[in-house]
C-alpha cells in the first residue's frame, strides 16, 4: 500500500505511474469494510495532503 510519504515523493517527482497507485490505494481504503469510516476519511485526507505537498514542492523547484 502506498504511504503518504511515497505519494508526496511521486507527486514531487512527477511520476504518472505512481499517481495511479495513489488512486488505487485510496480506492482500496474505501472498499475495506474492516476500517471504520472516520479512519478511512482520515487516511485519505493524509494522502491528499501528501499529494498537494508534493505538487507544491515540484512547483517551487521549477521556479
Amino acid at each position: 500500500m502506498e504511504t503518504p510519504q511515497k505519494i508526496r515523493i511521486a507527486f514531487e517527482c512527477k511520476k504518472p505511474d505512481r499517481y495511479q497507485q495513489a488512486y488505487e490505494a485510496m480506492r482500496d481504503i474505501m472498499r475495506n469494510s474492516a476500517i471504520p469510516r472516520n479512519k478511512k476519511l482520515q487516511s485519505i485526507a493524509m494522502m491528499i495532503d501528501a499529494a498537494e505537498s508534493g505538487m507544491r514542492q515540484c512547483e517551487k523547484s521549477m521556479r
